[in-house]
């Protein structure tokens, strides 16, 4: 979840952001258009390097590193920096977008993919859809984002050390949950 909701979070507010930390127009949204390109120039290669690789190792690496790339984000202390944490927050969301289903059907199994899909879309959606509201209300009230990028980055954390920890479910609990949904 975390890494949608950072994305949306720069994506609907990440202009007014990087104007308030003193970017012009411009330089605002070459940082955003390298974020989505990086995002997807990552996901060829990270499908390529999970055919070779554990991926939950890759997410776990793309996860830690996006945290970091969304510090820099949100700190912004120049252009370069702003632009070289926006490549490694756009590369790792992108890696991520190609890992979470990728793990979701090496866990569960391919039979399950459509069905965990189907489940988690709903939640999804809510809890990305919250956070340019919640952004907005947190500027107004407040006068900048802070508190808004502190909790996306935690939430970010939270999902690193959760993937670190992920094992595939044994066997017979597979069959009982798939059989339940």
């Amino acid at each position: 979840i975390g890494h949608i909701q950072g994305l949306m979070l720069v994506t609907s507010h990440g202009i007014m952001h990087f104007t308030d930390q003193g970017f012009s127009t411009m330089q605002a949204a070459s940082v955003l258009s390298i974020i989505i390109l990086s995002a997807g120039a990552a996901r060829f290669p990270v499908g390529w390097l999970a055919d070779r690789i554990e991926p939950q190792k890759i997410a776990f690496c793309a996860m830690f590193l996006m945290f970091f790339g969304l510090i820099g984000i949100w700190k912004a202390p120049s252009l370069g920096l702003c632009t070289a944490a926006g490549v490694v927050y756009g590369f790792c969301y992108g890696a991520v977008l190609v890992l979470g289903p990728l793990l979701s059907g090496n866990y569960f199994g391919p039979e399950a993919f459509p069905k965990i899909s189907g489940v988690l879309g709903p939640p999804l959606t809510v809890f990305t859809a919250v956070v340019p509201v919640f952004a907005g209300f947190i500027v107004e009230k407040f006068g900048n984002y802070n508190i808004a990028f502190a909790t996306v980055s935690a939430i970010i954390l939270v999902g690193t050390i959760c993937i670190l920890f992920a094992s595939p479910p044994k066997p017979d609990f597979i069959e009982e949950t798939v059989a339940e949904v």
